[in-house]
C-alpha cells in the first residue's frame, strides 16, 4: 500500500502519520528499523526500477536526522551479538545491488548530512560490461519496434502503447525471476532475438558501480556487504553453486577494499536453512532478508528484517509510521473474503 491517493496524502499532510508513529513507539517501546533501497535517480530514466529521486531522498535523510537514530548496520548486528540495548528509534539505511546511481546521486546526500549506510554489491557486474537480467529485458521491451510476440515458456504480449510496455516488463520479469540461471538466459536470448534487440556493447558500463568509486565511499562512511556474484535466487541453485556466489562475493570485496566483509543480502530476500548455514559458515556476522519486520532484541543476526523505502518520501513515512505492518493483517484477512 502506497500513499498516492488525494485521502492518503492528506493523512499525511495533517500529520497522522507522525501521531501514529508517536503513539506506537510508546506503546511498543522500540521502533528499530533496517531500510531497503535500490536505486536513487532522476525519474527521466527508463531503465531504473525500485526507485526514489535525489530530491526525495534528501528530504527522507533530513526527515530521519530528525526523528531517528542513524546507526552503521555493522553496528547495529554487533549490538544484536552482544545483547546490547539498542536505541529506540535506531534507522539503519541500505541499498541492494551496487547501482551507479548510488554514487551519483545518493552519496553526494549522505555527506552532506553525515549519514552512514551500507550498499549491497553484485560483485560481477561490477567494472563489467555485462549486468542485470531484468534491466536487459526492460531495454528490449522499450527499443523494441515489435508490438506483438509470442515465446514459448513466457506466453504471448501485445504492446500498443508505453503503459503496454510496462506492464509486459512486469509479467516477463515476474515469469523469469524463479527459473534457474540457465533456463533464463535460454528465455532471455529468445526475447532479444524475437523483439530484434541487440544490447548494446559495453550496456552495463554505466550501470554498476566501479572499485574507484567504491573505494572513495567506504573511505567516507559508506560501508559494503556481499549480494553474491550475479544475483540468482540462491534458492533456485545447486548448494555447491550458492556456496560459490556467496564466498566469492565476500573474498572479491575483501581483496578490493582491504578490510573484512561481514554483511550479506539475500537476493530478493530469499534463502532457506541450508543457504543460511552457508552465509554463516562463510564467515559473515549477519544477513539481512525483505521480509518487513522490526528489529526486536533477540532478531535472528542472518534473518534481519528490512523496511522497504518505498518509492518516495510519503511511502517512506507511511511504512517507518508502523501503520503498513499494522495494517497487513487485516488488509490480508480481508482479502481472503
Amino acid at each position: 500500500m502506497i500513499f498516492r491517493s488525494p485521502s492518503a496524502s492528506l493523512l499525511w499532510r495533517i500529520g497522522f502519520l507522525d501521531m501514529y508513529s508517536l503513539v506506537r513507539r510508546r506503546l511498543t517501546r522500540s521502533q528499530v528499523a533496517i531500510l531497503l533501497y535500490h536505486q536513487v535517480s532522476p525519474e527521466d530514466n527508463p531503465l531504473v526500477t525500485s526507485n526514489v529521486t535525489p530530491e526525495d531522498f534528501e528530504k527522507e535523510v533530513a526527515f530521519l536526522h530528525k526523528v531517528a537514530d542513524i546507526m552503521p548496520l555493522d553496528v547495529l548486528a554487533e549490538k544484536l551479538r552482544r545483547g546490547q540495548p539498542i536505541p529506540a528509534r535506531t534507522v539503519c539505511i541500505t541499498f541492494d545491488d551496487g547501482f551507479k546511481d548510488n554514487y551519483k546521486y545518493a552519496y553526494p546526500i549522505l555527506r552532506k548530512y553525515s549519514t552512514p549506510a551500507t550498499i549491497f554489491l553484485t560483485t560481477g557486474y561490477i567494472e563489467s560490461s555485462d549486468t542485470f537480467w531484468d534491466t536487459k529485458v526492460r531495454f528490449a521491451i522499450l527499443n523494441t519496434n515489435i508490438e506483438r510476440f509470442t515465446i514459448d515458456g513466457l506466453g504471448h504480449y501485445y504492446m500498443q502503447s508505453t503503459s503496454d510496455r510496462f506492464q509486459v516488463i512486469n509479467s516477463i520479469v515476474a515469469n523469469l525471476c524463479d527459473l534457474p540461471n540457465i533456463e533464463k538466459d535460454i528465455l532471455l536470448r529468445k526475447l532479444l532475438e524475437e523483439l530484434q534487440v541487440e544490447i548494446p556493447i559495453g550496456f552495463g558500463d554505466d550501470i554498476s558501480l566501479t572499485w574507484r568509486e567504491i573505494l572513495e565511499m567506504s573511505n567516507n562512511g559508506v560501508s559494503f556487504g556481499a549480494h553474491t556474484v550475479t544475483h540468482p535466487i540462491l534458492t533456485n541453485v545447486s548448494l555447491e553453486e550458492a556456496k560459490n556466489e556467496i564466498t566469492i562475493s565476500k573474498k572479491v570485496i575483501e581483496e578490493n577494499l582491504r578490510i573484512p566483509c561481514t554483511l550479506f543480502a539475500y537476493p530478493s530476500g530469499r534463502f532457506s536453512k541450508e543457504i543460511v548455514r552457508i552465509v554463516r559458515e562463510a564467515g559473515f556476522t549477519c544477513a539481512v532478508t525483505t521480509i518487513p519486520r522490526w528489529i526486536i532484541n533477540n532478531a535472528e543476526l542472518f534473518l534481519l528484517g528490512r523496511l522497504s523505502a518505498g518509492p518516495n518520501y510519503c511511502s517512506l513515512k507511511y511504512n517507518l509510521s508502523g501503520l503498513a505492518q499494522d495494517l497487513a493483517p487485516v488488509l490480508n484477512f480481508l482479502g481472503r473474503k
